[in-house]
């Protein structure tokens, strides 16, 4: 057995340290007119108000603060999270098996979570087109770590928008075409980020995994094939699927690697009613969601992380990835707070480090 073993993580994140702010304007915040449906608990809006007690403050928020249900303006949480105690709405989640003629054939799948994603689908092209536009211009070429790049903050823009201390949305107000941007952006986020886990299992844990080339992105055909091929639509270990048809998902990699969608510039103006400004965007989200991904990547990484009690030098080993961790999380919280525009945090929770595992070889 080797000193240290990794064993493979679904998700993950990438690294960069927060630059320069961008100066925000003072947004002006425009109500949503997206109208309500009934739920089954009238009062969820206060419930998913009363997660988050540091809001609109400037408070420096832990890890699991970070990662807080946020909930979008009809009650479904931005996790699709079916459990009640997430689902404090009561939406409905039908799963139905899957018919698309794939890999999927007979899994399970979220037919409410797609119907509410294809009744926003314009809206949500347009913003993830401005969203890209501004953090990897489409003059670029598209890259690896550029499109993560978009994708990452994609993920995290609902929590941007309540965690932020200036002007945020109040949990339950958040639009629903971007609480159905970050429920695509989550799935389209898995190649990518397993990608970056080889790439950081290697650089930080001399790990021999091998990485997945520049070539997925170089098109839409090559991109969605690569999707279809590692079976990243299925939840490993379940019968559990993504219930997006390959039209939609080449449809949505067209925006990300091709074109900018015909509603960017409308997207852009909303985005704006919301208090998002483009250097917001460009500084402020583009680092928050960077710093976010690197973290939930390591978490996942070092959860699976074991070294062998029976090694040479066990404890320095551990010693050492201890404080590796240690010093990767403190950044990563220092670089969130501050992109939200929040005090840096002085100390740090027991559950903002994950714990490394030693054990005797069986």
């Amino acid at each position: 057995m080797t000193a240290v073993e990794a064993r493979p993580a679904q998700r993950f994140w990438q690294d960069r340290v927060l630059g320069r702010m961008g100066r925000r304007k003072q947004p002006v915040i425009v109500p949503s007119d997206i109208p309500q449906v009934s739920q089954e608990r009238p009062a969820w809006k206060d419930e998913a108000q009363a997660l988050i007690s540091k809001w609109g403050t400037q408070e420096p928020l832990s890890w699991d603060e970070l990662m807080t249900p946020i909930y979008g303006s009809t009650g479904r949480n931005t996790l699709e999270k079916t459990d009640p105690a997430i689902n404090i709405a009561g939406v409905p989640n039908e799963f139905r098996p899957v018919h698309l003629g794939d890999s999927r054939e007979g899994s399970n799948a979220n037919k409410s979570a797609m119907g509410a994603v294809n009744s926003n689908l314009d809206s949500m092209l347009g913003t993830l087109s401005y969203v890209r536009s501004i953090i990897h211009p489409y003059r670029k070429k598209p890259t690896l770590e550029g499109i993560a790049n978009v994708i990452s903050a994609a993920v995290m823009l609902s929590n941007y928008l309540v965690w932020r201390a200036r002007n945020p949305l109040e949990n339950g107000e958040i639009p629903t075409d971007i609480a159905g941007l970050v429920a695509v952006a989550r799935g389209l986020s898995i190649p990518f980020d397993q990608i970056a886990m080889g790439e950081m299992m290697q650089k930080d844990y001399g790990s021999s995994v091998q990485v997945t080339s520049e070539s997925i992105v170089e098109s839409v055909k090559s991109f969605v094939g690569h999707v279809f091929n590692e079976d990243y639509l299925n939840k490993p270990g379940k019968k559990i699927a993504c219930p997006a048809p390959r039209e939609l998902i080449e449809k949505v990699a067209a925006v990300l690697l091709e074109a900018p969608d015909p509603g960017m510039e409308e997207a852009g103006k909303r985005l704006e009613h919301l208090g998002l400004s483009s250097s917001e965007i460009s500084f402020n989200l583009y680092a928050f969601g960077k710093a976010v991904r690197r973290g939930s990547i390591e978490r996942n990484i070092w959860k699976g992380l074991v070294v062998s009690a029976d090694a040479e030098n066990a404890e320095q080993i551990a010693d050492h990835y201890k404080t590796l961790i240690s010093e990767h999380v403190k950044n990563q919280l220092r670089v969130t707070n501050t992109a939200l525009g929040r005090n840096v945090p002085t100390a740090f929770t027991a559950s903002d480090i994950p714990e490394l595992r030693i054990q005797a070889s069986a």
